[in-house]
């Protein structure tokens, strides 16, 4: 008996194996084709512990994509900022529904009840701004970030703002006992061994994949809150992994991390993330961005699956409608039957 129980488990580990070999082989010629097509970047896709495909495609001024090549990461660098402030909460320096107004008591009227959920959710009512992006400190950030006028009263309705992960990183700052470049790189990059991964002035000048055209000059100077990072597949994999196995936050945390706060057009707003589901209903998520200049990138997660997609780029749009890491990333999500 004993032997027949160690054979069907040698054939059911070959046969796993067998279908992730197929899975690995079906995408890589998937993305191989959008390569043909213009896309040019990183690709990882991993399920339940395996690796399917970790591969660099295509070619931008020269320099050949691979799974090592460094990428801007636009808006995925604001999930960083959400755990940081997470670490803080676990920390006992804030807590998740603090208003503002126990954090700065001069804060205006209007936004005085502004809770840290509601800012990490893009709940709070602030517009859409950019104004305390070259902000030298966290309370320049937030003076300029409390005088914009609300477009919503606070967990009325989301309204996507860079504006409040530009608070989210002074609350860091105010809260947390030191600077938050130093705390991003002390409680996370450090802490999880992120050697590719940083922000200027942390790194100076990083080699990263080339632009299409000019690198922006703003990214070469720190840029407040949630922008400004650079990292690789490997990396943002090794960080996610971290992440949802209790390696960065307490269990609690982590689950408010992820857990839904106000609605979107795919599904709902959890702190730094999204959640949305897939059209055979299966729960997704996922964090993703995109700069003018080109960089757009992507972390999708699957838990009943335990599927990770990270694509990394800086091809710009693929068409009027879809920039190439989300084609990259659909197609990936169909050959797999997510």
């Amino acid at each position: 008996m004993r032997n027949l129980i160690l054979l069907a488990c040698a054939v059911l580990m070959a046969c796993s194996t067998a279908h992730g070999d197929l899975s690995g082989l079906s995408v890589r010629t998937a993305v191989q084709r959008q390569a043909r097509e213009g896309f040019s970047g990183a690709v990882l896709v991993a399920q339940r512990g395996e690796v399917l495909l970790d591969e660099g495609f295509g070619v931008i001024r020269n320099e050949r994509m691979r799974p090592s090549s460094r990428f801007w990461i636009a808006s995925v660098g604001k999930q960083f900022t959400s755990a940081a402030l997470m670490r803080c909460a676990d920390e006992g320096h804030v807590r998740i529904d603090m208003p503002l107004s126990e954090i700065w008591p001069d804060s205006p009227a209007d936004k005085r009840a502004i809770t840290i959920r509601q800012v990490l959710a893009h709940a709070s009512g602030l517009p859409q701004s950019d104004d305390a992006e070259f902000s030298t400190d966290g309370e320049a950030a937030r003076r300029t970030v409390l005088a914009l006028p609300l477009a919503a009263a606070p967990g009325e309705r989301f309204i996507y703002s860079n504006a409040n992960y530009e608070l989210a990183a002074a609350i860091v700052e105010r809260s947390c006992g030191s600077s938050y470049a130093d705390y991003i790189r002390t409680e996370i990059i450090e802490r999880i061994q992120l050697p590719d991964t940083g922000q200027i002035p942390d790194v100076e000048n990083p080699h990263t994949v080339p632009f299409l055209g000019d690198r922006p000059a703003r990214l070469n100077q720190l840029r407040w809150g949630g922008q400004g990072y650079f990292s690789t597949t490997h990396d943002l994999y090794r960080w996610h992994e971290a992440l949802i196995h209790g390696q960065i936050l307490s269990p609690s945390s982590r689950d408010t991390l992820f857990e839904p706060v106000i609605d979107i057009q795919e599904g709902q707003s959890a702190l730094g993330w999204f959640i949305g589901r897939t059209d055979s209903g299966a729960v997704r998520i996922f964090t993703r961005g995109n700069e003018d200049a080109g960089p757009n990138a992507l972390l999708y997660y699957y838990p009943a699956t335990d599927t990770t997609i990270i694509v990394l780029t800086h091809a710009g749009d693929k068409n009027d409608d879809t920039s190439w890491s989300r084609a990259v990333h659909a197609e990936i999500e169909s050959i797999l039957g997510l």
